[in-house]
């Protein structure tokens, strides 16, 4: 392996490091997810325009930085659409868990399913997706 190969293996390396840091910041400062989403989006906007401008015959330059822009706008916008649902999560206190399952939880010597049961010791799937509770020791 050459020199050159090495290099041009890592060329991804700021992209996943800029969107996982882009994602970081946004999940643990929630306020600035939009303003990211503007700044980053116009950013990578105005270096495709950039790019497409070029008319010296040269090829163009500037594609990963508007990868790496556009790819931090689509996280920050992840995250800002995600801070209602976080805020509501944030309000329950991680204290409500529901449950919901379908089709019969009974069991019989291991098995999953077993044609000669009471119907007494089986729980229905309407009686599993009705069933929530709270966790008091959280």
């Amino acid at each position: 392996m050459n020199g050159s190969t090495r290099v041009r293996d890592l060329r991804l390396v700021p992209l996943a490091l800029l969107i996982w840091g882009a994602a970081l910041l946004c999940v643990f400062v929630p306020q600035i997810s939009w303003w990211l989403v503007g700044a980053a989006g116009i950013g990578g906007v105005v270096a495709l325009a950039l790019m497409r401008r070029r008319t010296d015959g040269v090829r163009p330059q500037g594609g990963l930085a508007a990868v790496i822009l556009l790819g931090v706008a689509a996280v920050a916008m992840t995250a800002g659409f995600a801070v209602p649902q976080r805020d509501a999560a944030t309000e329950l206190s991680g204290r409500v868990i529901e449950v919901v399952g379908s089709g019969s939880t009974c069991r019989r010597r291991g098995q999953a399913r077993s044609v000669h049961r009471s119907r007494s010791r089986c729980r229905s799937a309407s009686e599993s997706t009705r069933r929530a509770g709270s966790i008091s020791g959280l």
